[in-house]
């Protein structure tokens, strides 16, 4: 695992601007032999956007827009960074580093947030199919080929006092509250006792996600057998730590017209912020049990990918 961490230079350049006082008089102040801006918060020095190599970062990591705003007078100058990969147009005359320029002197609160260039998914699908793609490869196709949705940020403000003479580059720990989950769901053929893949029986799969601090919400519900089975993805802005989801599989059983509950499990995951959690669940009925081989692994705070807990 590896700690995504932004090393910033921060140049603190000639600024001479002017305010009001409460009198509307326009004064100029110094501090040492630098004229730094008394600037309202509403003030700025929005610079354009600059052209940073991504280096190790991330690959779902559009860009970096990072903001010092100085705690005497409310100077704010903030700058967003574009991440280029090899091969991108203006990559090599792109920067190696973080360079924010034009902060006032003094102390600054330092802080990054980033946006992603990864579409945000949730998705049921109830068409999966052995013969054309097993549970696995459909789950690991994801994860090979898929990236996750994750914004990073700063958790705090960093304090740094910015000199006239130069001031060291500072460290941004970057850290993400977003999850993946992935998961397939289907019948057990190995069981024993297969009298619930007849014509009499039916099983369904259903799928519900739960917002933090939300209530569950159906997404997806469909038959399952050996062969068929449904699947779930789920990386978006709501897939953050905390957030739930909740597979039930219930199989029925039809006596004479009558509709008899024969089996029902349900499974719940609890998502773990920079974590996406792969999980291939089977339902056994002979035990009345839904169990999978989960997986675990996932991810600028380190990204993890993990098997399905608790299986």
């Amino acid at each position: 695992m590896k700690k995504v961490i932004l090393s910033v230079m921060i140049l603190a350049t000639m600024l001479t601007s002017c305010s009001k006082d409460e009198n509307g008089i326009s004064e100029l102040v110094e501090t040492g032999s630098i004229q730094a801006v008394m600037a309202t918060s509403q003030e700025s020095n929005t610079a354009a956007k600059t052209d940073v190599k991504r280096g190790t970062i991330y690959a779902w990591v559009k860009d970096v827009t990072i903001t010092a705003v100085n705690t005497n007078t409310n100077f704010v100058a903030e700058e967003t960074f574009d991440l280029l990969n090899a091969g991108d147009t203006g990559y090599n005359s792109a920067d190696v580093l973080f360079e924010l320029k034009n902060v006032a002197l003094g102390n600054n609160d330092v802080s990054a947030v980033t946006t992603s260039n990864v579409t945000p998914t949730t998705e049921y699908g109830a068409n999966g199919n052995t013969a054309t793609q097993s549970k696995q490869n459909w789950i690991h196709n994801h994860i090979d080929n898929t990236n996750p949705y994750a914004v990073y940020q700063t958790d705090s403000p960093v304090s740094v006092e910015v000199l006239q003479s130069g001031t060291s580059p500072i460290q941004l720990n970057m850290n993400t509250q977003n999850a993946r989950l992935i998961s397939a769901i289907s019948m057990n053929h190995n069981n024993a006792n297969a009298d619930y893949l007849t014509a009499n029986f039916t099983s369904t799969s259903k799928v519900e996600i739960k917002n933090v601090s939300g209530q569950w919400v159906t997404v997806g519900e469909s038959i399952i057998t050996d062969e068929l089975y449904s699947t779930f993805y789920w990386s978006d802005v709501n897939s953050i730590g905390g957030a739930k989801y909740k597979v039930t599989v219930t199989v029925n059983e039809d006596v004479n017209g009558t509709i008899v509950q024969r089996a029902q499990a349900s499974r719940i995951v609890t998502l773990v912020n920079s974590t996406s959690y792969r999980c291939n669940f089977v339902m056994d009925v002979d035990n009345n049990e839904l169990f999978g081989d989960v997986e675990l692994n996932l991810i600028w705070q380190d990204w993890i990918e993990a098997a399905c807990p608790g299986c």
